[in-house]
Formats: structure tokens, C-alpha cells, sequence
């Protein structure tokens, strides 16, 4: 079952996207623009494949930002402190994306040419990394209405290749980009490309499970969360003989229960304590803008589950205070999956919670009209089988993100030692 339709992906990773920073709203699309108009200068003729992906390459390059919190750095002109959030942005392309091949023009999207040139990079990768580098500062350029040519020609041979900039300044001549991206005219010359991607299956799961994984890797504390979330959707939904295709769209609910979390700060994430009543507003908010990224993008079912995991039967849930018979089965389940998840994994607040302390604290919510029963019961009587379930996933996803933790300290270290990291084989 296909998610969302192949254009929507587009959609969907450009609102998470602008929920990380106000400053970097449209920043990806824009740094997407720019660099197709360099790419129709000095290319002519894209194959829609590599159109496709060098455009998600340009809209996704600052996805390392949801975990270093670089954004004060990245949105200065003439910061070098960025290296933490490419690095980060580079694994996640490598291990969670089909793009695994552009890992490296991630990597160096805020390096020097003449750096990169110094240090070997070379080929397709050195070309795609200056024109992305070149397409990030030049954005931020016109945002501050600098003068582009000046300060590009200040720049060209050494942060930025000649052939680059030359490029982009006689596609702004030909194609006007700074007064398209002033009156927002670009927008409808993408949708136009947009409208013609397209998505094998496999594509938009892998696609969605990339944003859904990188809200948990920003705490320790998350990372198994959305995956044992869905683990256990999945496995009551098969107990309780759920059909297939409604079985397909629990899947894809779970995964974006939480996708709204993007906006929510990590301190409040991680807080070791109770969340004040200000705080705890704050975090609520984060299935409204869950439904805000889904809203017309994901098929209504999808979109339901995702956004109404806190309701509660007796309607003292959030955000919509909506009670038991509004609730399809499938969202009585992912309600009670995000509650075991939250339950037996560790938490910044919490310890793990055994067998006996889960069942009971389920079986209460059940008796006060919180939770459905027939879900719990379900829980209760196949609670082994599920936490196999549950564990199957959730231990490979570990060893991801450990992978990940590892790579990126050493990556880190080469970088203080050399001056310049490099992709681990």
C-alpha cells in the first residue's frame, strides 16, 4: 500500500523540515532551486531520476541539524562551526535513505573547495558539494539582499570553484533566481518537477522511516520509542486479526505518531524531572504539529492514527478531547502501543518498567475507560509474545544508531585531528 501518493513525499519532508527552526523555513527548498538552476546551466538535459534525487539531496542537506543543534551556526554567512550537523546529516543519508550515493556531497556541503580539492575529493561527489555549498550561501545572501556578485567573485577559486560561480551567475541572468525567490514564482517552476517524481513502495517507507527515526535519534531516550511503537501496533493488530490493508495504514500511523516532535525542544524531551504545566502545553503541542506536516498528504486513516494516539476513550485525551466511539480500532491500538513504549523503555524520567508494574498500570487505564479494553486484554494475554515482537526491531535499530554514534565520534576526531573528516568505509 503506497503511503501517500509519490508527489506528497516531497510535501512531507519539506513541512518536517520547517518545523525544526523558523530560520530554516523554505531554506531547503530554496538551496534546492538554486542548484537546479545551476545544474540546467551547466548540464542542459536531467534525467528525472537524478533530478529527483539531487532535489531531495539539496531539501534534506540539513537534516543533521534536528541532533547538533548548529542552526545559530548554519544561518551565518560566514560561520565554519558546521561540521557537527553535516556529519550527522551525511550517516543519516548513508543509513536511513535511498541516497546513500550523495552521503559524501552532504558531508562537505559547508567545505572549501580548494579544501576538498587539497583533500582528494574529486569526481561527481567534489561537483554536487560545491554546487549545494555554493546554493546554501548564496541563499542566505539574498535573504540578507547582499550584493550576490560581489561577494561571490570575493570567494570564487577558493570557497567556491570557478566553474560554480560563473554558472550560477549566468543562470541568474538568464533565469532571474533572486526575483523568483523574492516573489515565490519558484515555487510553482518545482511543483512542476515535483508533480512528475516518482516513488517505488519501498521508497516512501524508507523515506518516512527516515523522518520518523531522526525525531527519536535526537534523544537517547526516543530512539526506540517509534519503532517499538509500531512493533507492537503491528503485533496486537495481528492478533486481533486486523485486515491487511488497515494493518498497512497502523503501520504507517505509528511511524508518524510522533513526527510532530520535530518541533519540540530536547530539554523538554530529555527533562530527568516532571514537566511543569507550561512544559507539559509545550509537549502536547507536538500532535498538532504532527497533524500539520500529515494534513492532505497521507490518507485520512494514516493521519487519524498518527494525530489521535493521546485521545483517551472517556475524552480526557488530547488534543481534540474525543471519546470512545470516534476511536476506530486502530487508533485504540496505537494509543495503547505508544503508552507500552513509553512504559518498558528507559526514559530521561523513569526506568525501565517490568512485566507486573506494565500490565497493572494498563489494566487501570482499561478499568477507568482510558484505554480499550479489548486492546489491553489483548496486551495482557500475549504480553511474551509481544515483547519478542517488539524486541526483534527494535534490537537492529540499536545497533544503527550505536553504528551511528560511533562513526560520528570518530568522524569528530578525525576532524580536530586532520582538519577534515571522511565517510568510514
Amino acid at each position: 500500500m503506497h503511503a501517500i501518493r509519490s508527489k506528497n513525499i516531497w510535501g512531507i519532508v519539506k513541512r518536517t523540515l520547517n518545523k525544526v527552526d523558523p530560520r530554516l523555513v523554505e531554506h531547503g527548498e530554496r538551496v534546492a532551486y538554486i542548484a537546479l538552476k545551476i545544474l540546467e546551466e551547466a548540464e542542459g538535459e536531467i534525467s528525472h531520476e537524478m533530478l529527483k534525487n539531487v532535489l531531495l539531496v539539496c531539501l534534506i542537506h540539513d537534516i543533521g541539524a534536528y541532533k547538533t543543534e548548529e542552526i545559530d551556526c548554519i544561518v551565518e554567512f560566514e560561520s565554519r562551526n558546521v561540521w557537527e550537523h553535516s556529519i550527522y546529516g551525511s550517516l543519516f543519508l548513508k543509513m536511513f535513505s535511498p541516497l546513500s550515493e550523495y552521503t559524501e556531497a552532504v558531508l562537505y556541503h559547508h567545505a572549501d573547495y580548494c579544501l576538498m580539492k587539497e583533500q582528494g575529493v574529486k569526481g561527481r561527489t567534489l561537483f554536487l558539494a560545491d554546487v549545494i555549498h555554493l546554493a546554501d550561501r548564496t541563499d542566505l545572501l539574498w535573504q540578507t539582499k547582499a550584493q550576490i556578485r560581489e561577494k561571490l567573485e570575493e570567494r570564487k577559486g577558493r570557497e567556491f570553484s570557478e566553474f560554480a560561480v560563473e554558472t550560477l551567475l549566468r543562470a541568474e541572468e538568464k533565469y532571474q533566481i533572486g526575483r523568483a525567490l523574492k516573489d515565490g514564482s519558484f515555487e510553482e517552476e518545482l511543483e512542476d518537477i515535483i508533480e512528475k517524481m516518482r516513488f517505488t513502495e519501498d521508497e516512501q517507507r524508507t523515506y518516512l522511516e527516515m523522518l520518523a527515526y531522526s525525531i527519536d535519534f535526537r534523544s537517547e531516550f526516543m530512539v526506540l520509542h517509534t519503532i517499538t511503537t509500531v512493533n507492537a501496533s503491528i503485533a496486537i493488530a495481528n492478533i486481533m486479526g486486523i485486515p491487511g490493508d488497515r494493518s498497512d495504514r497502523l503501520y504507517y500511523g505509528a511511524l508518524l505518531h510522533d513526527i510532530g516532535k520535530v518541533a519540540t525542544p530536547v530539554e523538554i524531551l530529555e527533562k530527568p524531572g516532571a514537566l511543569t504545566p507550561d512544559e507539559y502545553k509545550i509537549m502536547q503541542e507536538h500532535v498538532v504539529d504532527s497533524g500539520r506536516i500529515l494534513k492532505e498528504y497521507v490518507h485520512p486513516d494514516i493521519y487519524k492514527i498518527a494525530v489521535r494516539h493521546h485521545e483517551k476513550l472517556d475524552g480526557s485525551g488530547y488534543p481534540l478531547g474525543l471519546t470512545g466511539d470516534q476511536l476506530s480500532r486502530e487508533e485504540r491500538i496505537c494509543a495503547v502501543a505508544d503508552i507500552i513504549s513509553a512504559l518498558i523503555r528507559k526514559r530521561s524520567y523513569k526506568q525501565v518498567f517490568s512485566k507486573e508494574q506494565t500490565l497493572k498500570i494498563l489494566g487501570d487505564m482499561a478499568r477507568r475507560n482510558q484505554i480499550c479494553p479489548e486492546v489491553t486484554k489483548a496486551v495482557s494475554m500475549n504480553y511474551d509474545f509481544l515483547m519478542e515482537e517488539i524486541d526483534k526491531n527494535g534490537e537492529r535499530l540499536m545497533l544503527i544508531y550505536q553504528q551511528m554514534k560511533d562513526e560520528y565520534r570518530e568522524m569528530l576526531g578525525m576532524l580536530k585531528e586532520q582538519g577534515f573528516p571522511k565517510m568510514l568505509s
